[in-house]
């Protein structure tokens, strides 16, 4: 499914990713769609991962942007989900 012709520029990337394994996708990838909280469960696995190796790993922003997206999820999200 292609984004809508007028969309906004996070919107046509939404769609670009969903297209691309997330082998592929980058720290800026993960950043953008977890600050949208989609797809949680299947990305969390993979951004603790990387947040293990090197805390301040980071996207297109800052030192620690990433961190910063994950510390951003909702508080029912962890209520309902155990990640350890």
């Amino acid at each position: 499914m292609e984004a809508p012709t007028h969309s906004t520029g996070l919107i046509r990337k939404v769609h670009e990713l969903r297209k691309l394994p997330l082998k592929y996708w980058t720290n800026e990838d993960l950043r953008l769609i977890i600050l949208q909280q989609r797809s949680l469960g299947f990305l969390l696995p993979i951004v603790l991962y990387r947040l293990a190796r090197d805390p301040f790993c980071s996207g297109n922003l800052y030192a620690g942007d990433l961190l910063n997206a994950v510390v951003s999820i909702d508080e029912d999200f962890w209520k309902c989900n155990e990640y350890s």
